[in-house]
């Protein structure tokens, strides 16, 4: 638009006109071609009126009219016309018009994306620092919880042990009382509990090839009628077996050379109700 204009209007500037002289180059036309001339009368518009002398009459219609006048130059603008002006500017505006709103749209467009994309990272972003808060916090109380199961199993596991300990003795109490209620019931009343130990105990001893075995009266029938199976698998063993007076039922001792053995059942009832006892302490 600037070109355009700048080549199709014309700035006339007061200190910048240039006037131009007819009768100057009347003049200067007259003196190439070697014509002489007089100074005549000035006419009403302020130009001299020369009189020609020798001229060709060619030359003198160049210069002067037909009524002797000289004629004054007059500047001619050969530019476009103001209407196609105006119509070459409008388009031009028009143009840059339509460039300035694609430019516009561009922008717009652009600036969408942006703030679009901005904000698409900044919603990730944030929605991703959320997530890995609640995973944490997640994880925060899952380790809680496993804390408060560990805490709350020690205390159980501890109370347990504690009531353990507490209950064995009363428990071992309780099964050595069954145990010899049993055995006072019922047991003792049989004399094969008697022969039966005194049997086991005989076998186990080492020490000595004569043995007095005693019972009491009231087991000595019992184990009388089966003294030969007593000394089943020990040849050479000499056993004397006496009804003692001052036994109870279900006693009996076992001497040797080596010593004295308790085969009451008294005796193997205290020594049971001992191990259950050792079984205890041992756990502690």
């Amino acid at each position: 638009m600037s070109n355009l204009l700048k080549s199709g209007f014309v700035n006339f500037r007061e200190g910048e006109a240039r006037i131009i002289n007819s009768n100057e180059i009347v003049a200067r036309r007259l003196s190439e071609a070697g014509i002489a001339s007089t100074e005549g009368q000035e006419s009403g518009e302020g130009f001299r009126v020369t009189e020609f002398g020798e001229m060709d009459r060619e030359t003198a219609g160049m210069i002067a009219g037909e009524s002797g006048n000289i004629y004054r130059e007059e500047p001619v603008y050969e530019g476009p016309s103001p209407e196609e002006l105006l119509a070459e500017a409008r388009q031009e505006i028009e143009e840059m018009r339509a460039a300035a709103m694609q430019e516009i749209e561009v922008l717009r467009r652009r600036a969408s994306e942006e703030g679009r994309q901005a904000g698409y990272n900044d919603g990730f972003a944030q929605g991703h620092g959320e997530a890995l808060q609640e995973v944490e916090e997640a994880e925060r109380k899952v380790k809680e919880a496993i804390q408060e199961t560990e805490r709350v199993r020690d205390t159980l596991h501890r109370e347990y042990e504690e009531k353990l300990q507490e209950m064995e003795p009363m428990v071992i109490d309780e099964l050595t009382k069954i145990y010899d209620h049993v055995f006072e019931a019922g047991l003792k009343e049989q004399s094969e509990i008697i022969f039966h130990l005194l049997d086991t105990t005989l076998h186990r001893i080492d020490s000595g090839k004569e043995f007095i075995v005693r019972v009491s009266q009231a087991d000595y029938e019992y184990v009388s009628a089966r003294k030969e199976e007593l000394l089943v698998g020990m040849p050479g063993v000499r056993m004397d077996l006496v009804a003692d007076v001052t036994m109870k039922r279900g006693e009996g001792m076992i001497e040797t050379g080596g010593g004295l053995f308790d085969c009451s059942i008294d005796v193997e009832l205290q020594e049971l109700r001992h191990r259950i006892h050792m079984l205890a302490y041992q756990k502690e």
